[in-house]
């Protein structure tokens, strides 16, 4: 079996219902790879939205976030790679037929597809994947960083690295932590026609709410880049920002992009205020 796909999931059956869906309809044979859900402390039960799918294997635990339940999903995976979604995406049919070809052309790379909005999302949703798309776009030769809801990674070199860190409770920067864990050992390429589509139903404060969280989830990952004994942090350039604020006008008319970089911009204070609650809370100065 070439791949274990490890979606990991919390009270949103019809989300998860949606994503393995769209694995059935894979173009890649149905015996070459394996579904397996981890259902984080769910308040409602999966069995038989499971069910409805052939092939799909459902573990439980207590909730304990993201982290916790890929890991467990990769304990038990058989596949030679680890293929991570999570459930609020659809993989295009080709999905993992592309990821195939990348294995074959990048042997022991990991790897990171696209991911794009799905078109049922409104502004502030597409304003968060584009600062998304903008950061995969963005050169950092540093750290190349790729979202969890579409990477794949031999499982065996996953394992040699420790897999996903369990202190990051929050679905924020534990991303980033294993990208760069892996980053420092093994190549990590992009896979640019492995595509998922992202539903993010966001309004205004919850858009707010997830870079609140994104921002917690960047002291957390620095923090504990520290304890590694890894540089600090690292103030990005004015151009980044700059770059950033102008990236939606390449993608949208310009009424649209207005209101997509005043989003930006929001996100940005929101991450800020994030990072800062967290720093309080921890004690940090």
């Amino acid at each position: 079996m070439l791949f274990s796909v490890i979606i990991p999931t919390r009270n949103r059956p019809e989300m998860l219902d949606r994503c393995l869906a769209a694995l059935d309809r894979q173009s890649f044979p149905r015996d070459g790879f394996e579904v397996i859900v981890v259902d984080d402390g769910s308040a409602v039960a999966l069995d038989g939205i499971v069910a409805r799918h052939a092939g799909v294997r459902l573990l439980r635990q207590e909730s304990r976030g993201p982290a916790v339940a890929r890991n467990a999903g990769i304990a038990v995976a058989a596949g030679d790679f680890i293929v991570l979604t999570d459930d609020d995406c659809r993989p295009e049919p080709g999905w993992l037929a592309a990821f195939a070809r990348a294995v074959q052309s990048t042997p022991g790379a990991g790897l990171g597809g696209d991911v794009k909005p799905a078109p049922e999302n409104g502004i502030c949703g597409n304003a968060s994947q584009l600062l998304i798309s903008y950061l995969y776009n963005y050169t950092d030769s540093r750290m190349p960083f790729f979202c969890t809801n579409n990477v794949a990674f031999p499982r065996a070199l996953l394992m040699e690295i420790g897999g996903f860190d369990e202190t990051f409770p929050l679905a924020a920067a534990e991303d980033r932590d294993i990208c760069g864990r892996w980053n420092a050992r093994y190549p990590l390429r992009h896979a640019p026609e492995a595509v998922v589509l992202h539903h993010q139903d966001l309004d205004f404060l919850g858009f707010l709410r997830q870079h609140f969280r994104y921002g917690r989830g960047a002291f957390q990952f620095h923090a504990r880049r520290g304890v590694r004994g890894d540089s600090g942090v690292q103030v990005a350039p004015v151009q980044f920002y700059w770059r950033m604020l102008l990236f939606p006008w390449g993608y949208s008319s310009a009424g649209v992009a207005a209101l997509q970089t005043l989003l930006l911009v929001a996100s940005q204070i929101a991450n800020a205020a994030g990072y800062f609650y967290e720093r309080g809370r921890s004690g940090n100065s």
